[in-house]
């Protein structure tokens, strides 16, 4: 497959802009067109930068058009068209393997061996030798002796907010030693943490009757790997609960203002055009 040269894709992009504004302005009616769902990443790529929003989610563009992108599960930029370095492998592995054996078993070998499988299934080898650092270590912190149910591991939300839907999933929500809920986000990448995504995500058990969850989450925190490849927790700090759900309400309601508000004429050059997939068709980029 040859690949397009600069001025196809603008060309492109142009069409598909041209469609995406005749949609919104004639097909979709007021009502419809507030029916919008939102995740986490969405609303940050929004404030981060209104023209990736509008060409990722708004206009569909593929990230074929090269650069880099972040993925959201490990805190790390994949590569060039699509390509996924190591460590996202080994992210995306070390999710799934506590995903299925967290609940049912505390015993290294066998996540070991069921790492073993997926790693040979995926043709993720070169993964494997890291993961199996990581089982070794989580499974040497508090947080594994803590109460964890099948269905509180990758925990999918969704909330209607003011005609909006909001939607993600949370990595566990495990109980812990005081019987107190926590929402717990696994990070193994090297970029820090949104203290914003965790208050989203305490959020979403508040308003998500569909978690059937006893009582709302009243802890959270990112579990961290550090460069020894050992977890630790950091917290987010919540004094007051009813404080910061309201704080939660009233940032989500400025985020989706920007990206309501988000054209492809507002660009945010910065850092991260560094690993924007569309920098190659951005007059804007640094």
């Amino acid at each position: 497959m040859t690949e397009k040269s600069t001025e196809d894709l603008l060309d492109e992009l142009e069409q598909n802009v041209a469609k995406a504004l005749y949609e919104e302005t004639v097909d979709e009616t007021d009502e419809t067109r507030l029916a919008r769902s939102y995740s986490f990443t969405a609303l940050s790529t929004a404030v981060r930068c209104p023209r990736e929003y509008v060409c990722r989610y708004v206009i569909g563009l593929p990230d074929s058009l090269g650069g880099t992108r972040e993925d959201d599960s490990t805190g790390t930029a994949s590569g060039k068209g699509g390509e996924e370095p190591l460590s996202i492998r080994e992210g995306r592995l070390f999710h799934t393997v506590v995903e299925h054996k967290w609940p049912v078993s505390t015993d290294a070998s066998e996540w070991k061996q069921h790492a073993s499988k997926l790693a040979t299934a995926r043709g993720w080898g070169d993964a494997l030798p890291r993961v199996e650092r990581l089982i070794d270590s989580f499974l040497a912190s508090p947080v594994s002796s803590w109460d964890i149910d099948p269905d509180r591991v990758e925990v999918r939300f969704s909330f209607d907010f003011y005609g909006r839907t909001i939607a993600g999933h949370i990595d566990a929500i495990p109980l812990d030693s005081t019987e107190a809920y926590v929402v717990l986000d696994h990070k193994t990448g090297t970029h820090n943490p949104n203290r914003e995504q965790l208050l989203l995500y305490v959020l979403a058990t508040h308003l998500d009757d569909k978690l059937n969850m006893a009582s709302p989450a009243t802890k959270a925190a990112f579990l961290r790997v550090d460069n020894a490849d050992e977890f630790t927790l950091d917290w987010l700090e919540i004094p007051n609960e009813e404080a910061a759900v309201e704080e939660a309400k009233a940032t989500l309601k400025e985020r989706i203002k920007a990206a309501e508000g988000a054209t492809l004429d507002d660009p945010s050059p910065g850092p991260h055009c560094a690993s924007c997939a569309y920098r190659g068709i951005c007059d804007a980029a640094e």
